[in-house]
């Protein structure tokens, strides 16, 4: 209507000659359009009330249930890059619990992962999934460079032996934090270490395992509920009954933990405890002491002060008489690591 425009055919073009305005361009109406800034991590992270500082690079070692929902809740806050490696496919059960969707099942987690949290940030790329066993880093040249390069790395496996692995044999200085939800799925335990790892992954394990022989509050810890069902007609096709809403609730807490956790300045272990009926938590925090460990032959023998102290308050008692009593601990017999961890007075019938 102004002339600014002609068409030729069905391209539009330019007018090199201006022709005057039209008396009644006036009444031409102007519609604003609304325009929106596509969703970056810039934005997620002020939406988030986090400081955009470079992102921290997390790989993270198993993508289930608990997994897969802390990196998506981590993600759309705008905090870490991220490198996910597992081993495991989707399958349909899994989606009663896991982050990902129905057009996901039959792919590999974590790089169906991956892609979901790529999405979020398109065309920017946040996550990268390998599909790999952690635990065979040294013979996966990908998966133990993003081992070796990352800031942290959050074992969410379930994996003793993974935990093991992380703590000892992976040659990086990340930070290693391990969370995991009890069988029952009512508490989540986060263990993590300082950023200087004074208190290396395996020390806090074991202390940890003290806390849930000494701790009243932590009887019923490692008690499933009995309850199992079974996906497939294969002897281990069997998986346990667990609600989502404790899944979101405990992956919420340690989604919030882990944002911090780089700016801890002391090593944790506690242990979030939920009521499944009226959803109140109460946090039981463990008590961690420094470790350490004497070589007898080639074994190497590891404990913390806290039981080296306790030791020898049994000792100094029991004078001039034996001790007695039973030390309770761990063998790891590839690395050759006895680990003491408690200990027991000797029975009150027994004579010392």
């Amino acid at each position: 209507h102004l002339g600014i425009w002609s068409l030729f055919g069905t391209t539009i073009g330019l007018l090199v000659r201006q022709p005057p305005r039209p008396a009644d361009s006036d009444q031409i109406t102007l519609e604003p359009l609304n325009v929106m800034s596509s969703f970056s991590r810039d934005l997620a992270c002020v939406q988030s009330g986090l400081s955009c500082t470079e992102p921290t690079t997390i790989a993270l070692i198993g993508t289930g249930a608990l997994g897969s929902q802390i990196c998506l809740n981590a993600a759309r806050m705008g905090y870490g890059q991220w490198t996910l490696v597992d081993p495991d496919y989707l399958y349909p059960h899994n989606l009663a619990r896991h982050a990902l969707l129905g057009p996901h099942v039959g792919y590999p987690k974590a790089e169906a992962l991956a892609n979901l949290l790529n999405n979020l940030y398109a065309p920017d790329t946040i996550a990268t999934g390998m599909v790999g066993d952690a635990r065979n880093a040294g013979n996966d040249l990908q998966v133990n460079a993003a081992l070796e390069s990352a800031d942290m790395i959050l074992d969410s496996s379930t994996s003793v032996s993974v935990a093991r692995y992380l703590a000892r044999d992976i040659k990086s200085a990340a930070q290693r934090c391990s969370m995991f939800l009890n069988p029952a799925g009512t508490e989540v335990a986060i263990l993590c270490e300082d950023r200087a790892r004074t208190i290396p992954l395996d020390s806090i394990e074991m202390q940890y395992y003290r806390a849930i022989i000494t701790e009243p509050k932590l009887a019923e810890h490692l008690r499933p509920d009995g309850a199992r069902i079974r996906y497939g007609g294969g002897c281990r096709d069997v998986s346990a009954r667990l609600s989502q809403h404790l899944v979101c609730l405990h992956a919420a807490i340690c989604t919030r933990f882990l944002v911090g956790a780089s700016s801890q300045k002391d090593a944790i272990a506690c242990v979030y405890i939920a009521n499944p009926d009226t959803f109140e938590v109460n946090m039981l925090q463990v008590r961690l002491n420094p470790p350490g460990a004497v070589k007898v032959g080639s074994w190497e023998v590891s404990f913390d002060d806290g039981f080296l102290q306790k030791m020898l308050l049994a000792r100094t008692s029991g004078l001039p008489n034996e001790t007695g009593g039973i030390v309770l601990g761990a063998f790891d017999m590839q690395r050759r690591i006895i680990y003491l961890v408690d200990l027991l007075p000797s029975p009150p019938d027994s004579v010392e």
